[in-house]
């Protein structure tokens, strides 16, 4: 399998990110992290960090510079209508970029969801027929 560059984008306040990013280097592949706020920095490590604070709208040519340079194969993000993953996901898309989005759990409190470009409004489960549904 061909090795994969990951890049993590804001995720929640805990280590969830950092320790997942450390699994997927565990697996040959490279992990980078963009730091929006302190918060970010608390649980990012150390390792292939790098802050972001220019305005929003600034945000997706300066995505398309690291890309550049390293070749994202796949970004993580935290919840998909965030300001600042809304401004990357054109240009996510554009790249073929695959998008991972984690989220509060759908139907269980405390747990996350998982689902590749988009969850909720967003989730390719809003494409299943009705009969798809059905018990």
């Amino acid at each position: 399998m061909m090795p994969r560059n990951f890049l993590f984008l804001q995720g929640v306040a805990t280590p969830f990110f950092k320790e997942l990013s450390s699994a997927i280097r565990q697996e040959g592949h490279q992990t980078y992290r963009v730091n929006f706020c302190g918060g970010d920095s608390l649980f990012s490590g150390r390792k292939n960090v790098w802050r972001y604070n220019k305005p929003l709208d600034e945000f997706p040519l300066w995505l398309a510079e690291k890309h550049q340079q390293h070749q994202f194969t796949d970004v993580v993000l935290f919840g998909d209508t965030r300001p600042l993953h809304k401004a990357a996901k054109k240009f996510l898309r554009d790249q073929n970029i695959r998008i991972y989005v984690f989220e509060e759990g759908y139907l269980r409190p405390y747990w996350i969801t998982l689902e590749q470009d988009g969850v909720n409004g967003h989730s390719r489960l809003m494409e299943k027929p009705l009969d798809f549904w059905k018990a």
